[in-house]
């Protein structure tokens, strides 16, 4: 149904689901190419045919790109650092852009012990 170009919420719709469990499945889904082949979701090369069905990316190299990539470019992962100013990707709910900012705020200018 996607190929014919219908939505998550028309598909949903007539299969007699909720739209977000089609959307959910349509994330999962892996990418097939025009000739039948499983496509990687991280680099666009062909899977192995060792992969399980569910699996998305060739390996844990893409696997993390994907997930960056991402989680990027969720803006609710966005932040700004509260002792430079710099805007940065908030992963695992980081407070501060880096290592340094965090010492500077934590014990002041000083940087070292």
């Amino acid at each position: 149904m996607t190929r014919a170009g219908y939505g998550p919420s028309a598909i949903a719709q007539a299969l007699g689901m909720a739209r977000t469990t089609v959307a959910s499945y349509l994330r999962r889904k892996p990418a097939v190419d025009s000739g039948g082949t499983r496509v990687c979701a991280g680099c666009g090369g062909e899977l192995p045919a060792d992969a399980a069905k569910t699996r998305l990316t060739c390996s844990d190299a893409c696997r993390w790109r994907l997930w960056k990539t991402r989680r990027l470019a969720d803006p609710d992962s966005w932040a700004v650092c509260p002792q430079c100013g710099e805007k940065f990707a908030a992963i695992g709910g980081a407070k501060y852009c880096c290592h340094t900012c965090y010492v500077r705020a934590r014990f002041g200018t000083r940087g070292g012990r």
